[in-house]
């Protein structure tokens, strides 16, 4: 189980967790690339702004380091942040105290989970239904009703977020 570094000191909360965000948007920044920007700066704004040269010397590749380029180019963690809340969507990061432990001490645990809703202790326990990234019209109309009578009895249900039913 790799280990997940002790997290980024920051005096702003929110800039961390939209710094995550936004990194997680990168090409090539999945769990290992993030536990290794974590283990090499001490914020991870300063990796956000890190030059070619630092992120190379954290051990990133040149496929990361230039999915993080081009992030860059293209994303603003606040607003990206913003909007991810406007749309009713949060985040959390693997050192949030709501983070499922199980979760975060499985084999590879995602470095952010994105919420609709809240996220309670009883949702420990939780359903993904996972299918075909091309469903039939039936298969998401049985998916959604299954979706929905599993919250609807108090069940979380998880998404990945994929194509199709996920």
């Amino acid at each position: 189980m790799p280990e997940i570094p002790a997290g980024s000191a920051t005096l702003d909360p929110d800039r961390d967790l939209a710094v995550r965000v936004a990194l997680s948007r990168a090409n090539g920044v999945g769990p290992v690339r993030m536990r290794q920007l974590e283990a090499a700066f001490e914020h991870l704004d300063a990796a956000w702004h890190a030059g070619e040269d630092a992120l190379r010397d954290a051990g990133l590749a040149a496929a990361a380091i230039d999915g993080i380029t081009e992030a860059r180019a293209k994303i603003d963690p606040e607003a990206e942040l913003r909007r991810l809340r406007d749309d009713g969507y949060d985040a959390i990061s693997w050192h949030d105290s709501r983070y499922p432990f199980r979760l975060k001490h499985s084999s590879a645990p995602p470095p952010l989970l994105y919420l609709m809703g809240s996220l309670d202790k009883r949702d420990e326990r939780a359903v993904s239904i996972i299918g075909t990234r091309r469903p039939s019209t039936y298969g998401k109309q049985m998916t959604a009703g299954i979706a929905r009578d599993l919250a609807q009895a108090g069940i979380c249900v998880v998404s990945g977020l994929a194509y199709g039913i996920d």
